[in-house]
């Protein structure tokens, strides 16, 4: 019906704000538990960017479990990067699933990147 569902964080919404200009521009969910992953650039000092990803629990809350306190930063190489998309992947050689992420850098080519999304096949 297009009201928040505020089961979700109390409030039907939830924010990352480091304090400095971050952007999301992907999105995954996690079929198996619902976890979400928010991907994009964040910023880390005065005109530097990484890849950053954050990931909440079903309940909004942030997985302090991922990451430093569910945040994830990648310096791909320069000092402008970010992802613009994600995906769930299922890795055959642990079956288990991981999270790869695309997007640019201020280094010539499209960037790559993929990640454990658990200590579960590490």
């Amino acid at each position: 019906n297009g009201l928040l569902d505020t089961s979700f964080n109390g409030t039907g919404k939830a924010v990352y704000d480091s304090g400095l200009n971050d952007a999301g521009n992907g999105l995954s969910v996690q079929g198996v538990d619902g976890s979400i992953y928010v991907n994009g650039s964040f910023q880390i000092g005065t005109n530097n960017y990484d890849v950053g990803i954050v990931k909440f629990n079903f309940d909004g809350s942030r997985d302090a479990g991922f990451g430093n306190n569910g945040v994830v930063l990648t310096d791909i190489g320069g000092p402008s990067e970010g992802s613009k998309s994600s995906s769930l992947w299922v890795d055959p050689a642990c079956a288990c699933e991981k999270l790869v992420i695309a997007g640019v850098a201020s280094i010539p080519g499209a960037t790559f990147a993929r990640f454990f999304t658990s200590a579960i096949g590490q």
